[in-house]
């Protein structure tokens, strides 16, 4: 999400292709980090330690201003507000089923932005690569094949293409990440 934010704030075009979450989640979380917006409303306690000449007086709690929370009954016109000062047409999220889109089919689906609504991309942020179309038989070498025809779709189509992929196990434990801690196809990483 911090990429999609990052890439909207200087004008660019994102396609958002999510296999995991419905497109209305997608666009809450996009709002929630874009115009740091909480999820639920509630009140913001800052602990203060009150002092008399320097001793320890007190302790008590002062209310932080409120954040807009997407409980607010004003929340959808304050949205609104804000998507008008984004630039208009410069984000598209799609939901696909986990295990149906190929790469073949996002092509499809890019030429269709592009014929109906004048919509090419600068950026594909997919959502998650291990839940495109693969070969459940062979996982191995389809994940890399996967990986390489995405490659060939953001060569021919001049677009960055970013996605996250699933980590082994063990990787839980680790504070840094590795190409051994990737599952399945290594090759999912070139």
């Amino acid at each position: 999400l911090s990429l999609a934010k990052e890439s909207l704030r200087i004008g660019k075009r994102v396609l958002f292709v999510t296999c995991e979450m419905t497109e209305s989640a997608v666009m809450h979380r996009v709002m929630q980090t874009t115009f740091a917006i909480t999820k639920r409303s509630q009140a913001i306690l800052r602990p203060v330690l009150n002092t008399k000449d320097g001793q320890f007086e007190s302790y008590s709690e002062r209310k932080i201003k409120k954040r807009k929370s997407l409980e607010d009954e004003n929340i959808k016109q304050v949205l609104s507000k804000k998507l008008s000062n984004l630039h208009k047409n410069k984000l598209v999220v799609r939901f696909f089923p986990a295990g149906m889109l190929s790469v073949r089919d996002l092509e499809a689906y890019l030429d269709v932005l592009e014929a109906s609504d004048q919509f090419i991309p600068d950026l594909i942020i997919i959502d998650y690569l291990d839940l495109l179309e693969v070969d459940a038989n062979n996982l191995r070498t389809s994940l890399n094949q996967l990986t390489v025809n995405l490659k060939g779709l953001a060569a021919k189509r001049s677009v960055a293409v970013a996605t996250a992929t699933q980590a082994t196990a063990d990787s839980e434990h680790k504070t840094t990440q590795t190409l051994s801690s990737l599952s399945e196809a290594k090759g999912k990483s070139y």
